[in-house]
């Protein structure tokens, strides 16, 4: 192992020294930091998730976890480190946190405690910085971000590698070095290898994206230098900024993520603070006591004491309301994002409003640019009272005058103004008398606006939650722009799916019709032999006119593709179900009884021919495959039957079978699995209603007490 710190930054091939994850394990082998982990993960009733989480926050033990994962699994890791822990399992994770050596016994006694503080301090700046990546990830909308929060908590590993190598040697070297510059100087002297390829030859071991092995590369360069590189780079690189000291005011750290990350989104220091005070929680439940100054970042000034009461000054109470309620809201972002529709987002939007801030109600309002309205918008409960409400943005009320004004309204701090009607309706909607309407805007794209109603304590607390609430709306607005994203991309799917299902049954249709008109010529040309037997001329006839069928319905489905109106004839319905029954009857191996009972009086209809002959044969072979070993078939035609005024005629379908068991009535002419034998694809009664459907009628199904099924067709006469 000595010949680890042996490499040449300019050799970064070589991976001698971390030929296996034996070696990593050694090298990452500082398990003090998991003395919490490590009572955790020996009580029964400890959750592996759970046990997951709190590993993540400590890069050793992450580190030493991936690696074992990586040793004990066969086949390539997946490509997502979250996905690669949760290949583990809680015995694995036991064994590993356990697997090291006392922290305190690898220096000698008087380095042992700068080393812990050492690793408390790159501990924190971590996971700041892992959180602060997640935040911005999600800001700039990457996929994954989830994993980027590894690339921020793993890329200074390579000083915990050279920590452990050299021991007190890379102590000492720490503390005579005056600034980073000068420490990966001295490294480069003393080990010919500087901390930051340490730390990409660890992640190309464990097979980490590109993006994640850059990022513990440039992370000091100037920010020019930084502009081009991969935006996880780039994330990393301003997180690092700010966990380190480098930028010290909120409007710099603003600045920076502009400059670098192109990131316009307004309440960026929200964004800011929301993540850093959840790096702050997770020290908390870790129970790791960090000397404040050991904390570089000057962004948050020390949280006061959670002890103190009501002998803290106003203004420190407000600090920590406010921050408790920004990491509340960046770690219930990710909730929005699982939203599976628009209903269930709308739903969850409420819920974390009343969460966060005890909000009763919320009603969300979509801006409609080409009315210069607001219209209601709650896809959860499409009746609901503000879905019947467009705001034209130039009548005053609560929604309008937030929108216009792009800033927070509400109507509890100016009483001697009269509400609008609207108001007093929104109010009477939600039950509640305190209103706040916030903008729903990003980067100066209005999505609508937001109107949150309270129990009247809101006045008391308004002015300690409107920072909250204005960074709320933010994670709001994004969650409802990217789900109006993946409806458009659904939305553009289906259509390119529509056009290539349309070319492809126009090649069928085209493909198909040739040999249908080749073997219909030469059976015409067949028939014309004098010599056949009427019967073999009458089978002749109707393979004929089923090939013409067949070529008329190819030819329907393409003029239906192309907007072409259906080929509307008249048709005397008791014909065509004569011409069926002959052509039915006349096949050698049937066993049915046909009796039809026809309507003489039943008057002729102005309809698509093909589509009647396609349904009935439908319902008539259905009928058919339903009796086993021959049975009756019973078709009978009425007419006169009014139905919603206007005149309608009939054709019913029945059969002595065993019926349609009770598990498939509520989806009978829906497409699914046949519980009929032999090669059946479920689909017929399917294409029977939107047959049916097409020519504006209307098909049933009845079960008498002998069990004996009927399908009917209602079509209108007109």
């Amino acid at each position: 192992m000595d010949s680890i710190i042996k490499l040449s930054t300019t050799d970064t091939g070589d991976d001698t020294g971390f030929a296996s994850p034996a070696s990593l394990l050694q090298l990452v082998s500082l398990p003090r930091l998991a003395l919490h982990h490590t009572r955790v993960c020996h009580q029964p009733h400890s959750d592996y998730q759970q046990l997951c989480t709190l590993l993540q926050y400590d890069p050793a033990l992450t580190l030493r976890y991936l690696c074992t994962l990586q040793s004990v699994s066969a086949g390539p890791q997946p490509e997502s480190i979250s996905a690669r822990i949760a290949l583990g399992s809680k015995d694995l994770l036991s064994r590993t946190l356990l697997c090291g050596d006392r922290f305190d016994e690898k220096f000698a006694a008087g380095f042992w405690r700068g080393a812990e503080q050492f690793m408390l301090q790159h501990w924190l700046e971590s996971v700041q910085c892992a959180f602060l990546s997640r935040a911005l990830a999600r800001a700039m909308e990457l996929p994954n971000c989830d994993d980027v929060f590894f690339a921020g908590l793993l890329y200074r590993c390579g000083e915990l590698a050279l920590l452990t190598q050299e021991r007190q040697d890379y102590l000492h070297l720490l503390a005579h070095c005056a600034d980073d510059e000068e420490r990966r100087q001295q490294e480069q002297i003393q080990y010919q290898t500087q901390h930051m390829w340490v730390s990409q030859r660890i992640l190309k071991l464990l097979d980490f994206p590109h993006a994640f092995r850059d990022a513990t590369l440039y992370y000091h360069l100037p920010p020019n230098s930084i502009i081009a590189a991969h935006p996880v780079t780039r994330i990393v690189y301003v997180a690092h900024r700010i966990v380190t000291g480098q930028v010290t005011r909120f409007n710099e750290a603003v600045a920076l993520a502009r400059q670098v990350l192109d990131l316009q989104a307004q309440h960026i220091e929200m964004l800011l603070e929301g993540a850093l005070n959840q790096a702050q929680e997770a020290q908390e439940s870790l129970a790791l006591q960090v000397n404040e100054r050991l904390v570089r970042q000057t962004l948050l000034p020390p949280m006061p004491p959670a002890d103190a009461g009501n002998n803290l000054h106003s203004d420190l109470e407000q600090l920590r309301v406010e921050r408790v309620a920004l990491k509340n809201i960046l770690s219930a972002a990710s909730m929005l994002d699982q939203a599976a529709d628009l209903g269930t987002l709308q739903e969850t939007i409420g819920r974390l409003a009343y969460l966060l801030f005890g909000c009763r109600h919320v009603m969300l309002f979509r801006h409609q640019p080409e009315q210069d309205a607001l219209q209601g918008e709650n896809s959860l409960s499409p009746s609901a009272f503000e879905n019947l409400l467009r705001l034209p943005l130039k009548q005053p009320s609560l929604p309008t005058d937030c929108f216009r004004q792009q800033q927070p309204t509400d109507n509890f701090r100016n009483e001697a103004t009269q509400p609008a009607v609207v108001d007093l309706e929104l109010m009477q909607l939600s039950g509640c008398q305190s209103l706040v309407a916030l903008p729903l805007t990003l980067e100066q794209r209005r999505w609508g606006c937001m109107v949150l109603a309270f129990e009247p304590d809101i006045q008391n607390r308004f002015n300690m939650l409107q920072r909250a609430l204005l960074f709320y709306a933010q994670q709001v607005q994004q969650a409802l722009e990217r789900r109006d994203q993946r409806m458009h991309w659904q939305h553009d799917l289906a259509h390119f799916e529509r056009k290539l299902f349309e070319h492809r049954l126009k090649r069928i249709a085209h493909e198909v019709n040739n040999p249908l008109s080749i073997a219909q010529n030469h059976l015409h040309i067949v028939q014309m032999n004098e010599a056949l037997p009427p019967a073999v001329r009458d089978h002749l006839e109707t393979v004929i006119e089923q090939i013409e069928g067949s070529s008329r319905i190819l030819q329907a489905g393409v003029e239906r593709l192309d907007g072409t109106d259906s080929r509307l004839i008249t048709v005397s319905i008791n014909e065509l179900i004569v011409d069926l029954v002959h052509m039915f009857t006349t096949q050698d191996d049937t066993d049915f009884e046909f009796k039809t009972y026809l309507d003489e009086t039943l008057p002729t209809i102005y309809i698509d021919d093909n589509y009647l002959r396609q349904a009935l044969i439908n319902l008539i072979k259905n009928a058919m495959e339903c009796c086993e070993d021959g049975g009756i078939i019973r078709i009978t035609t009425r007419g006169r039957i009014v139905i919603n005024g206007r005149q309608h005629v009939t054709v019913q379908i029945q059969d002595n079978g065993p019926g349609i068991p009770d598990h498939q009535l509520e989806t009978l002419f829906h497409p699914g699995p046949s519980s009929k034998e032999g090669r059946h694809a479920g689909i017929g009664l399917a294409i029977v209603k939107d047959l049916v459907e097409e020519m504006r009628g209307l098909v049933s199904f009845q079960r008498s007490e002998d069990g004996q099924s009927t399908f009917s067709i209602y079509l209108p006469v007109q």
